[in-house]
C-alpha cells in the first residue's frame, strides 16, 4: 500500500501526523509565555499598588519575585541590586548625649539624603519593570504618586514605636514605665452607728464639725 504513494501524498500523510503534534506544541509555548506576562506583570502591579507602603507583606514578596521572574533581564537585576544595596546601607547613629546642634543637623542631611536615594533607586527599577512590559511610565509619577491614608502612616508608627520600647524593655535597654496614683485615704462614716456597735466616746471621735453641721461633707444622723 505504501508503495504506491508518491511523493505529495507522504508529504500530506506526514503534515497529518505532525501537524496536530506542532499545533499542541505551540499552544504549550504561548501559554508559557501569557504565563510569564502575568506573572511579571503582577509584580509591576503590586510594585506600583505598594509604592506608599513599602513595609506591607505584597510589597516585600514582590521584591522577592524580580530576581525569579526577570532572571534574563540584566537590566532589571541591575537596578534590583542597585536598590537592594541602599536599602541595607544605614547612617551612623548619633552619639547618645550628643548636643550640638551643627551635629543634629548634619546628620538628619544625611538620613533625609538616603531616603532620596532610596527612592529614586525604586523609581529607577519600577521603570525598566514596566519597559521591559511595553508600559511608559515616568519616574516621577513611580516616587511622587499613590495614595496612602495618614491614619495607616500613624498606626504603623505607633506599632513600630511600641515595638522598639517593648524590645528594649525586655532586654534591659531601657526603664519600666510604671505610673502611680495618689490615694485618697478612707473618710469614717461619722454618726453611722450600726446595730450592736458601741457608739465611740465623745473625745476619740475625728476632730472636725459633726455631721449635718456646717461645713461637715456628711448629712445628720437619721432619727430613730
Amino acid at each position: 500500500m505504501f508503495q504506491d504513494l508518491t511523493a505529495s501524498d507522504w508529504v500530506l500523510l506526514a503534515g497529518a501526523i505532525v501537524g496536530p503534534i506542532l499545533a499542541v506544541l505551540a499552544t504549550r509555548v504561548v501559554d508559557a509565555l501569557r504565563e510569564s506576562r502575568d506573572r511579571k506583570s503582577a509584580v509591576f502591579y503590586s510594585l506600583m499598588s505598594t509604592r506608599r507602603a513599602q513595609l506591607t507583606p505584597e510589597h516585600v514578596q514582590a521584591l522577592n519575585r524580580i530576581e525569579l521572574e526577570f532572571a534574563n533581564s540584566a537590566r532589571v537585576i541591575t537596578e534590583l541590586k542597585a536598590y537592594m544595596n541602599l536599602m541595607e546601607e544605614r547612617v551612623p547613629p548619633l552619639a547618645k548625649g550628643e548636643s550640638d546642634e551643627a551635629v543634629k543637623r548634619f546628620h538628619s542631611d544625611l538620613d533625609a539624603a538616603l531616603v532620596t536615594r532610596r527612592r529614586r533607586a525604586f523609581g529607577n527599577l519600577v521603570q525598566v519593570i514596566g519597559h521591559k512590559l511595553g508600559r511608559r511610565i515616568d519616574r516621577y509619577d513611580i516616587i511622587e504618586g499613590g495614595y496612602y491614608p495618614g491614619g495607616w502612616a500613624e498606626v504603623e508608627f505607633l506599632q513600630l514605636d511600641n515595638m522598639r520600647k517593648l524590645n528594649d524593655v525586655l532586654n534591659w535597654k531601657g526603664p519600666f514605665p510604671i505610673h502611680l496614683w495618689r490615694m485618697s485615704p478612707p473618710v469614717p462614716l461619722e454618726g453611722r452607728i450600726r446595730p450592736g456597735d458601741q457608739q465611740a466616746p465623745e473625745d476619740s471621735r475625728p476632730p472636725g464639725p459633726n455631721p449635718g453641721e456646717p461645713g461637715s461633707p456628711f448629712p445628720p444622723a437619721p432619727s430613730p
